[in-house]
């Protein structure tokens, strides 16, 4: 039985990795329609049928998504836009997407202070009763821009709270007590 969980445990572990790395979804016409190409990092279109013909783009949860128009000695250049949703298109850049940067925009979690340690990255709401390993474990955050969470002593949404809307470490009033996260508002 300990090996069963300990292996279910490694497979959890190993599938939160690899969707560091996640794929967008890139569309030759609007709307999520016609021809469709996985992508993820960072990838240049020039060289490829794709260039100057992506119209909209799917981006899952937690992600950031930069599009430029041009590439320059195989850097991206020229007009850009960030995405933090799925993309439909539109004049601005519709058809004129010759580099896609994908990064992961999530909220990290550490059992340490100062940003150290075991962490666990979110792109949701979250509560000791999905992951009891981090209850009252918590003791600073990385609230990327645009996020804004509320943290609670007690879950779900119960006890002492705090709104945050930038990198945190608990003081002795926090340290250990985080039993729930809220997200508010993230970027658009």
């Amino acid at each position: 039985m300990k090996t069963k969980v300990a292996l279910s445990f490694m497979a959890l572990v190993f599938v939160g990795i690899t969707n560091l790395k996640a794929q967008i979804t890139v569309y030759k016409s609007a709307n999520f329609g016609g021809e469709s190409l996985n992508v993820s990092g960072n990838w240049s279109a020039v060289g490829t049928p794709w260039n100057d013909r992506t119209m909209s783009i799917k981006i899952p949860a937690g992600y950031k998504v930069t599009i430029y128009e041009h590439v320059n000695g195989g850097k991206p250049a020229g007009n850009s836009k960030v995405l933090y949703s799925d993309w439909k298109g539109d004049a601005t850049f519709g058809g004129r997407i010759s580099y896609i940067s994908v990064e992961p925009n999530m909220i990290g979690l550490y059992k340490s202070t100062n940003f150290t340690g075991e962490k666990l990255d979110i792109a949701g709401n979250w509560s000791a009763a999905s992951n009891m390993a981090w209850n009252d474990k918590i003791n600073s955050i990385k609230v990327p821009a645009g996020y804004k969470i509320v943290i609670y002593e007690n879950g779900p949404n119960n006890g002492k709270s705090l709104e945050l809307t930038s990198d945190w470490v608990a003081d002795s009033n926090w340290k250990n007590k985080i039993s729930n996260i809220n997200i508010l508002s993230k970027p658009q």
